[in-house]
């Protein structure tokens, strides 16, 4: 029996995975390998795709940032619309060619994936079985990666750049759908605060009185 239950998959931690590989692998990653087909069709130079994928990087700090700050509480609330906020950037890229819209979009898309990130890899000791489990959530990221070159690699011979920012975005849906219920504490009670408890008084320790039958430890004063 034991091996059969190590066999199993959790399915809460697979929901975990999916939630990184959309916001990890395919939020922020599925940028790197369509820059070239993008720079080729806009006729970009180096300069505005490194500063796009700057504004990403930029994003990601701030939505790491503000969790541990404490500016905003990683709960139920955040987590589920950081998932939506990430899979409409991904479908607002192919929207508009402006360098401007471009970079904004990405930045956005940053924050959900920082905040994601922190949301998934906080609850994963409440969530994991046993140490597969931790392994399990954390793949998600590489199987995000993996989505994303497998969709350019495969559509990218008959499908635009737009078509293909539109593919992700529709995975990047059913991967949320999935992910949805991930375990996560309502806004209350990730807003509460423990309240410390009253310190104890401890009863003061009685001197016990010395023995008659031991010499007197100082001789001297007697």
């Amino acid at each position: 029996m034991g091996s059969t239950a190590g066999s199993t998959v959790n399915p809460t931690a697979f929901r975990g995975t999916l939630g990184l590989a959309l916001a990890m692998g395919m939020g922020r990653f599925f940028y790197t390998p369509v820059l070239p087909l993008m720079v080729a069709a806009l006729h970009w130079g180096s300069a505005p795709g490194a500063w796009i994928a700057t504004l990403n990087y930029v994003g990601y700090f701030i939505g790491c940032l503000v969790v541990a700050r404490g500016w905003v509480e990683p709960d139920r609330l955040v987590y589920r619309a950081s998932l939506i906020v990430s899979t409409l950037c991904l479908v607002a890229i192919p929207l508009s060619e402006n360098l401007i819209w471009q970079g904004s979009v990405r930045t956005l898309a940053g924050i959900a994936s920082g905040l994601i990130f922190v949301c998934i890899t906080q609850r994963i000791p409440f969530v994991a079985r046993r140490p597969l489990d931790s392994g399990i959530v954390y793949a998600g990221v590489g199987t995000g990666i993996l989505v994303s070159g497998a969709i350019v690699l495969a559509a990218s011979s008959f499908i635009e750049w737009h078509g293909l920012w539109l593919i992700c975005a529709f995975l990047s849906a059913v991967f949320t759908v999935i992910a949805w219920t991930w375990p996560m504490p309502g806004p209350c009670l990730a807003a509460a605060k423990p309240t410390p408890s009253p310190p104890r008084h401890r009863p003061a320790a009685r001197k016990q009185p010395r023995s008659r039958l031991l010499p007197d430890a100082e001789p001297w004063r007697s």
